[in-house]
């Protein structure tokens, strides 16, 4: 595969752009989102963070190590540090699979901390259907698609 100077160059703009994207999302408080845009604009930061992630650091061969990834790969939201395993597991309220039992024991034994002030970021009750819109970039997860229909785009 090969690259010309017109595809590297809009490539370079396309990152700068994400870039400046997500420094603004230091500004953005999802506190005051509704239940369904807030529900969207953690489902569109969760895929959008981990294929950040996959990019600067690689994709991970083990659950361990996607598993590391995730505590790693943070955004600033709102003057909060966000990772996609806090994401996950505490802001949407996602339980492990069960056919990953190695991902079940590792978030047992890392007990990820929930801090109080934090909690205010959270779904209100669990979302069944989030398998379906969650991409850890594994095959079997579901093809990434932006949802903007709550923003009002």
């Amino acid at each position: 595969m090969s690259a010309g100077k017109k595809q590297l160059e809009y490539a370079a703009e396309s990152l700068r752009k994400f870039r400046l994207l997500i420094e603004q999302l230091a500004e953005v408080n999802p506190v005051h989102l509704s239940d369904d845009a807030r529900l969207a604009f953690w489902i569109n930061l969760y895929n959008a963070l981990l294929m950040h992630a996959y990019l600067a650091y690689g994709v991970p061969r083990s659950d361990m190590k996607l598993f590391s990834l995730m505590q790693k790969a943070a955004y600033t939201i709102g003057g909060n540090s966000f990772s996609a395993a806090f994401i996950e597991y505490v802001i949407l309220k996602m339980k492990p699979p069960n056919h990953r039992p190695q991902m079940a024991l590792l978030l047992a034994l890392q007990k990820i901390k929930s801090p109080e002030d934090q909690r205010k970021f959270c779904i209100s009750t669990p979302e069944p259907l989030l398998t379906f819109a969650l991409s850890c970039g594994m095959y079997s997860s579901p093809a990434v698609s932006l949802d903007h229909s709550f923003y009002g785009f």
